[in-house]
């Protein structure tokens, strides 16, 4: 009998206790591809995402302006990273005020 392989690394995460990570990893990796189109074209330079856990996705922001375009389009990210993912797993976005440091 053939198993598919997408059903196998969920699988294999979890018995190595990694399977939360992986989903963060990737929540977060989604975010990425769509805040530019979602939030605005220079998204990518201004917020990031620092985390996802309990069902909540963190944003780091550059100041508070971002903080406020980001939270407008809650709806829509929320909306659009659950298709993406496949499931109705993100709940809530916040974010938090921090530097952003320049990518070298």
């Amino acid at each position: 009998m053939f198993t598919p392989l997408h059903t196998l690394f969920p699988r294999a995460l979890k018995n190595v206790g990694m399977l939360r990570q992986a989903q963060a990893a990737l929540v977060c990796q989604q975010y990425r591809k769509i805040a530019e189109k979602i939030i605005h074209p220079e998204a990518a330079i201004h917020t990031f995402p620092k985390f996802y856990q309990r069902k909540i996705l963190t944003i780091g922001v550059e100041n508070s302006s971002w903080a406020y375009a980001v939270m407008q389009q809650e709806k829509t990210l929320i909306k659009e990273l659950n298709r993406l993912l496949g499931k109705d797993d993100i709940k809530k976005i916040q974010t938090k005020v921090e530097t952003i440091k320049a990518l070298t």
